[in-house]
This record gives structure tokens, C-alpha cells and sequence, in this order.
């Protein structure tokens, strides 16, 4: 049809040009001869012939050419009523099918009722035209292939045969609507809880802590009714809420600013933590989601969302500011009898650290194996001596501990099959992620876990462990275990060499004393040093070799500024692979550069390229990583690429991070609190 509409086109032009170029002829020619009237007149009715022959023969021509279309047209009507009957034309009217036929050249000659009812004017275009996507799935060599188009508010979904030159249009706009709804409509269930009510109350009268909460309340409130939502007071320091999908998108897409309303609406240092779950329409299972999200909320520090849908990963937002230190004798007491107890009623202790095991995870060992001595519990160091850091390893061989008892106190990867049994218990420590673990290659969902740290957990962690301590406001590991074995009620001794590792740990993650100190990290220090810990091994430990401190020297100079109060190192000219224990060092020497807020530095590895970040609690380390994959602690974060990658693509994905998460990541309250990374 398309063609027969080309040719009657071109012969239009063509006879119309003729016509011009005969009546321009005759007018010159009539006015040349116009003295002679005879001949002028002759001349004149021959021109009048020729010129009526010509709008004739256009005449029958465009008559023929439109007859020709109009049958062709009828032929199609004859078609369509054949591919489909009326009978069967009413049936998918009935249900909302439409349907397309194209010439060879993709060009539509019919369109069912269905689709003209629903203003879909497509006949004698190109269908292309109409959506390059029915193109694209005519020119598919999956003959199940269907794509979802929307046209004039309307959705349908589309598949094509390809012999038939047919493509079938299912109407599934009711659906899609029904489904929006529900999806809007969601039920999404989260806890409220007032991180440090406990503590604060017990140092405020009674006016000023019911002025606060009257306060907070009024916060929470007011940023929920702003939705529609659902919210009750379960206790002072404890809300829940009920809302919708659409509501939630709407908060989320706000950050949840109620942290920073809440944050800033007293000044006695209140701060929330918030738990939600989603994914199912199952109460029970959005209100166990939520329970679980807002336990590891308040296990990373509190002050920040995290979110549980079903079956994916948790999503966090906020933390902006440190976990405070929270400690009491009670509580230390509580926990240090749990955890003897667990091990009592076990048969043998495990213990391990994570990969490329630093002091603090080394020293927790020994802390660990120190509660197992004194309760006559029989327990080993799982010692992957290639997977230890550089220094801890040469001081675990060193005179500090004899050979012999070296090899009674560890065991190795040949020997830990035959080691453990039903009634062992492993012991993770420094380390909250079967992925982070030394070795994970022996646990399973029978294994005894327990689980001792001060990094904010992610997503990937221990599911059920028997106990689990993760106190992000303690410096260290071994911090932690040290104030058990002083808060325990059974007495527990520490070998004095064994104590010299432990204050190791304490020492390295404080960066000497130097950040995330608390008294606890002091009495811990102290309880140590009464134990017969030396400092002075202890810091002959961490001391860098000639070599070490030469190459550090050289990496400081590369720093470089690509934010104000941000500083970048890049090795990307060494031709030894780097200790990662280097990277993160030189990391932490940044930091000793006034005005600096934040440290990057870049290096490979032997194993990977690692990317160290260090910061001064204005900025949150940890969130900028989890961009990248990785992870850690609020001041000290990290992660690592395959050896394979460009150092420069690495690079300009930092810089990404930093460009898009920079401002997000900012603390301005800049509060105090550990950090360490693995």
C-alpha cells in the first residue's frame, strides 16, 4: 500500500510538471504570434487539448491507484476477519487482547478493534514508529520473548510471531494497577528505641529527663504523621510503628531525618536507633525482621536506621555519630559469668581470629585461652601463621613464648577436624563475619559459636550464636576480655606474657593511648599491667624496622589533597607488593596532619589492592566503604579489589564514593569513640 501511494505521488509531480511547462510554452508562444490571429487561435485549442489529455490521463491514473488501495484495503478487512472471525474478535475484546499485522516491511496493514477502541492509530506506519521496542522484539530470536510497553496510560504486554507478521497485545493495565496498589500498600513494621535513655536518665533529674522525652516524642511524631502512620509508645525509651511501602520510600528518600531531629531537639545527647522490616506481608515475620535490624543497630553503635527486607541484605542509613561508652560493673559481670558458663558446659574451646590477624586478635586469643586455663578447659589458637600480620607474627615466634608452648596452646588446619566435636565451642574474636573469620572452612549451622568484637557489624554475620558481645565503644578486643576477666566472678589469672600481647592490642588499636580511649581502656591497661604485662615489649613490638619506616616515609609523600581536609595516597610505583598492615599505617600518620579529616590510601598487595581509610570522627569511615564493599569501624575502614585491578580504577572509584557520599558521611558533632579496622 505504502509503495502504490510512492508511485501515485511521483506521477502527480510529474504530470503537474508537465501541465506548468505546457501552459509556459503556450503563453510565450501565443504572445509571439498574437499579430496573427489565426494561427494564434490554432495554436491555442491544440495547447487546450494537450492539456486536458494530460489532467485525464492523471485523472484515471490517480482513480486507478486509489481503487487499487481500497481494495487492497478491503483485502486487509477480509483478512482480519479471517485470522480472527467475529465470534472470536468478541472474545478477545472480551479479554483485552489486541492485535497487530505487518507487511513485509514492517509496516502496519491492520489493527484490531480492540487497540482502535483504546486509540492506537497505527495503520500504514512503520511499526518502529509506534514503539522501537516491538522492533526490537520482531528482530529477538527468543520466539517466548515478551516486553511490557506502555501507550496513552495504558500497559500491555507484547509478543510477536514471527512468521504471521503478527504481534498480540495483552491489556494488563488492571493488573498493573492492582499491583502499584498493593505494592504502595505494603505493610512495613520498625522499632524506635532511645539508645542512651538508661544513661543519661541516671545523671538528669526528673524535670529534665520528662522535658526530653516530651520533646522526642513530639520529634517522632511529627516526622511519622506526615504519612499516615501508625505510631505507639511501647516503654520511655522504646516506640513502634506500622506504615506503608509508599510511606517508607517517601521517609527513606528523606535519610530519615527524624535522627537528626532527634539529635538536635535536646541537647543532652539523646540519639535513636531504628529498626525495619519489609518484604513480606507477614506480621510476625516484619515484626522479627525489624527485631533483628534494630539488634544490630544498636550492636553497630546506634544513631542510624537499618533496614531488613526479606531475603536480601540489610540496608543502613544514618550513624553519624560514635556508639558511646555505655559500660557498668553489672553488666560486665553478667556477660563475663555467660561467657565462662558457656565454656564450662563445653568439652574444648577454639579460638580464632580474623584474616590477617593483627594484636588485638592475636592478644583476645590469649584472653580467651587465658579463662580456659584457669577453669582447667581444655582450648586452642587456631594458628595460620601466613594469614597473621607481619609483626604479630615475628612476635608470636618470639622468646616471649617457647616453641613448645607454642605448639601446645595452637593447632593447625590438618589437625582441627579431629579437634573439634558436637559439644566444642569456636570462639570468634576481633571478627563479627564468617567471611573475616581466620578460617570458616569447619563452621556450620551445628558449630557452638561464640562471638567477641568492637567493629559495627554488616550484613554478612554469624546467624544464632550461642553469645555474642559486640561493643563498638570499646577500643579493642582485648579491652573487652580484659574487663570480663576483672569483672568475672570466679577468679581468672593472666600469664604475664599473655598479658604483654593483650596490652599489644590495646596499644595498636588506640594508636598508643592516642584516640578512642575511655577509662575502661585505662582500667583494662591497668589490670594488665598487674597481670605482669611489659609495656616496654609491648611497644618494642609495634616498632617499625629501618626498611618499613623508609617506605612509610616515601608513601607519605605521595599524599595528595582532592578535598579540603581530605588526603589521597596512591602506591601505584612500587614494585614489591606492600604489607597491608603499611597501608593502613601510613593511613593513621596521615591523620597526625592538622586540618586533616580524612586519609585514603591505595596499594597492592601480595593478596589484593587494598584501600585503607582513617578518620578523626568528623566523618564516617565505614559508610564511605560499604560503598566500595567493604567495611570496618567509624574512624577506620577498609576494603579490597581482585590483584587484577588498576590501581587508577580503584582510584576514580574512591573518588566516586567521595563525590557522591562525601557530605553524607560528615559527623559534624565529631563525637569520640573507637574505631579500628581488620
Amino acid at each position: 500500500m505504502q509503495n502504490k501511494l510512492k508511485k501515485l505521488q511521483i506521477f502527480t509531480l510529474i504530470i503537474t510538471f508537465v501541465n506548468i511547462i505546457c501552459l509556459a510554452t503556450m503563453l510565450v508562444v501565443f504572445i509571439s504570434i498574437k499579430n496573427n490571429q489565426q494561427v494564434a487561435y490554432i495554436f491555442f485549442y491544440v495547447s487546450l487539448f494537450v492539456f486536458a489529455c494530460l489532467s485525464l490521463i492523471q485523472f484515471f491514473f490517480t482513480v486507478q491507484i486509489v481503487n487499487q488501495i481500497l481494495k487492497q484495503k478491503r483485502i486487509n478487512e477480509i483478512k482480519g476477519s479471517s485470522i480472527l472471525g467475529q465470534d472470536l474478535e468478541e472474545a478477545y475484546n472480551f479479554g483485552e487482547v489486541g492485535l497487530i499485522v505487518t507487511d513485509e516491511e514492517n509496516t502496519v496493514i491492520w489493527v484490531s478493534e480492540y487497540l482502535e477502541n483504546h486509540n492506537v492509530d497505527v495503520l500504514d506506519r512503520n511499526i518502529e514508529e509506534f514503539n522501537p521496542q516491538l522492533l526490537e522484539l520482531y528482530n529477538s530470536d527468543d520466539i517466548d520473548k515478551i516486553v511490557k510497553i506502555v501507550f496513552d496510560n495504558r500497559t500491555f504486554n507484547v509478543k510477536c510471531i514471527k512468521q504471521a507478521h503478527l504481534y498480540i497485545f495483552k491489556d494488563i493495565s488492571n493488573e498493573e494497577n492492582v499491583r502499584n496498589y498493593n505494592a504502595e500498600h505494603e505493610p512495613v513494621i520498625g522499632f524506635i528505641f532511645l539508645d542512651n535513655y538508661q544513661d543519661i536518665s541516671q545523671t538528669q533529674d526528673e524535670g529534665q529527663t520528662l522535658t526530653a522525652l516530651t520533646n522526642i516524642r513530639k520529634c517522632i511524631l511529627n516526622f511519622f504523621d506526615r504519612q499516615a502512620t501508625l505510631v505507639k509508645q511501647i516503654r520511655n525509651d522504646n516506640y513502634m510503628f506500622i506504615t506503608t511501602r509508599a510511606a517508607y520510600d517517601f521517609f527513606y528518600n528523606e535519610h530519615f531525618k527524624v535522627l537528626d531531629d532527634v539529635r538536635k531537639c535536646t541537647s543532652d545527647g539523646y540519639t535513636i536507633s531504628i529498626g525495619i522490616g519489609l518484604g513480606i506481608p507477614e506480621y510476625d515475620k516484619l515484626s522479627e525482621l525489624a527485631s533483628n535490624a534494630m539488634d544490630v543497630a544498636l550492636s553497630r553503635g546506634g544513631d542510624q536506621v537499618v533496614i531488613a527486607p526479606f531475603s536480601l541484605p540489610m540496608v543502613f542509613v544514618g550513624g553519624k555519630t560514635e556508639a558511646k561508652v555505655s559500660h557498668n560493673k553489672v553488666k560486665l559481670r553478667v556477660k563475663a559469668d555467660s561467657l565462662i558458663t558457656l565454656i564450662e558446659h563445653s568439652s574444648n574451646v577454639l579460638v580464632m581470629g580474623h584474616k590477617n590477624a593483627d594484636f588485638d586478635a592475636l592478644g583476645a586469643c590469649f584472653g580467651i585461652l587465658s579463662i580456659c586455663e584457669s577453669l582447667n578447659k581444655e582450648c586452642r589458637i587456631f594458628a595460620d601463621l601466613t594469614n597473621f600480620e607481619s609483626k604479630t607474627r615475628v612476635a608470636f615466634r618470639s622468646n616471649l613464648l617457647s616453641s613448645e608452648e607454642r605448639n601446645n596452646i595452637t593447632i593447625t588446619e590438618k589437625n582441627v577436624t579431629n579437634y573439634l566435636n558436637e559439644q566444642s565451642l569456636i570462639v570468634i574474636v576481633d571478627c563479627n563475619s564468617p567471611s573475616m573469620c581466620l578460617n570458616n572452612s569447619f563452621i556450620n549451622d551445628q558449630s557452638k559459636i561464640a562471638v567477641i568484637d568492637h567493629h559495627r557489624p554488616g550484613t554478612d554475620t554469624f546467624t544464632n550464636p550461642l553469645f555474642s558481645v559486640i561493643d563498638t565503644s570499646s577500643s579493642s578486643t582485648c579491652e573487652i576480655l580484659t574487663n570480663f576477666i576483672s569483672s568475672a566472678s570466679k577468679k581468672i589469672t593472666i600469664k604475664s606474657n599473655y598479658a604483654t600481647f593483650m596490652l599489644t592490642g590495646i596499644l595498636l588499636d588506640t594508636n598508643r593511648y592516642r584516640s578512642r580511649t575511655s577509662n575502661y581502656t585505662y582500667d583494662a591497661s591497668s589490670t594488665l599491667n598487674n597481670f605482669g604485662a611489659s609495656i616496654e615489649r609491648a611497644d618494642k613490638f609495634l616498632q617499625d624496622n629501618y626498611f618499613e619506616f623508609q617506605l612509610k616515609t616515601k608513601l607519605m609523600s605521595k599524599f595528595t589533597s582532592p578535598y579540603n581536609g581530605v588526603l589521597m595516597c596512591v602506591a601505584n610505583d612500587e614494585s614489591d607488593p606492600l604489607n597491608p598492615s603499611t597501608i593502613a599505617s601510613v593511613a593513621q600518620q596521615g591523620m597526625e596532619i592538622s586540618g586533616i579529616q580524612l586519609t585514603i590510601v591505595i596499594g597492592k598487595t601480595d593478596k589484593d589492592i587494598k584501600v585503607s581509610c582513617r578518620s578523626d570522627g568528623y566523618i564516617n569511615c565505614q559508610f564511605l566503604m560499604e560503598k566500595l564493599g567493604g567495611g570496618g569501624h567509624f574512624r577506620a575502614a577498609a576494603t579490597s579489589y581482585p590483584l587484577d585491578t588498576s590501581l587508577d580504577v580503584v582510584k576514580n572509584n574512591v573518588l566516586k564514593v567521595l563525590d557522591d557520599y562525601l557530605q553524607q558521611a560528615r559527623n559534624k558533632e565529631g563525637d569520640d569513640e573507637d574505631a579500628e579496622e581488620y
